[in-house]
Formats: C-alpha cells, sequence, structure tokens
C-alpha cells in the first residue's frame, strides 16, 4: 500500500514523494527520520485497523490503553478532538 517514499536529495536531507502524483510532501532535514515520514499513511491505516479490531473484541476493556493510545494517534492525525 505504499503511498508515500523517501528520495534522496543528494544531500544530508530526504525528500518525501506521493507515489501516485509525484507531489513532494515534505522534506526532513535529517536523513534519518525520512523513513518515518514516508511510511505515514501506512502507519495511519495500520493505527485505524488495529482499532477497530480490538474496538469489536469483546475483551475490549483489557486494551483499554492501547484503544486510548490508538485513538490519540490518529486524532492528531486527523486534527480531530478525541
Amino acid at each position: 500500500m505504499r503511498t508515500w517514499y523517501e528520495s534522496n536529495t543528494g544531500n544530508h536531507q530526504g525528500l518525501i514523494v506521493c507515489e501516485k502524483t509525484g507531489e513532494n510532501i515534505a522534506v526532513s532535514y535529517d536523513k534519518k527520520n525520512a523513513p518515518i515520514l514516508a511510511a505515514a499513511p501506512d502507519l495511519y491505516f495500520a493505527c485505524r485497523a488495529a482499532l477497530l479490531t480490538l474496538e469489536d473484541d469483546d475483551n475490549y476493556y483489557k486494551y483499554k490503553d492501547v484503544v486510548d493510545t490508538l485513538r490519540q494517534a490518529i486524532a492528531k492525525a486527523t486534527k480531530e478532538d478525541t
């Protein structure tokens, strides 16, 4: 599902590019931060899938801390209130 990828700028920076459109999404001023930025869409969708799975579990209360963390991360990514 790779939607963004890391591109080399030829210096110590990383460039995050949208695979579908070729649009420059972000510049990482330190190359070591580029992989996490490039993975952001995949991580977001993984968090949503995990949240749906855990919320559907009959033992939901066991995962309250994880569910809360997932909800906070999703809210941060989408600028929604928790």
